[in-house]
């Protein structure tokens, strides 16, 4: 690497920049924090108001929104502390646990979206439209 780049790990001394790491890591459990509390609300709304789950589209939302949840909840920080270290310290097995969930759970989470674009499509079309009113 050239000089002018910021590491959080350096490969020479094998010690951890700790001020890049404190940054890196509050980002991150910041942006984690705001995914697992807005995942929840989410959920929670479309739960317990009867108007929201009335529409098909609403259930692919809260759908995604655990998806998201899930990611929040696992993803984001074994990927934190993958990239505050620069290697992976969870041993094989825990590897083999984050990289499955990983590739899931955000391939899940794209296709939701998809999902819900295409349902939008349909229902904002002038095709017949038969899922908006599912119950």
């Amino acid at each position: 690497m050239n000089n002018s780049s910021i590491e959080l790990f350096s490969a020479t001394n094998n010690e951890v920049n700790i001020n890049m790491a404190l940054a890196a890591g509050l980002s991150i459990g910041c942006i984690s924090f705001c995914t697992i509390i807005g995942n929840i609300f989410v959920i929670n709304a479309i739960r317990t108001d009867h108007q929201l789950r009335q529409r098909y589209a609403n259930r692919l939302v809260s759908s995604l929104a655990v998806t998201d949840l899930l990611v929040g909840l696992t993803v984001i920080p074994m990927a934190a502390v993958y990239q505050i270290y620069g290697y992976w310290i969870a041993g094989e097995a825990m590897c083999m646990v984050y990289l499955m969930a990983d590739l899931t759970l955000c391939t899940t989470s794209i296709l939701h979206l998809v999902a819900i674009a295409l349902d939008t499509f349909f229902f904002s079309s002038s095709l017949t439209y038969s899922f908006s009113n599912r119950s």
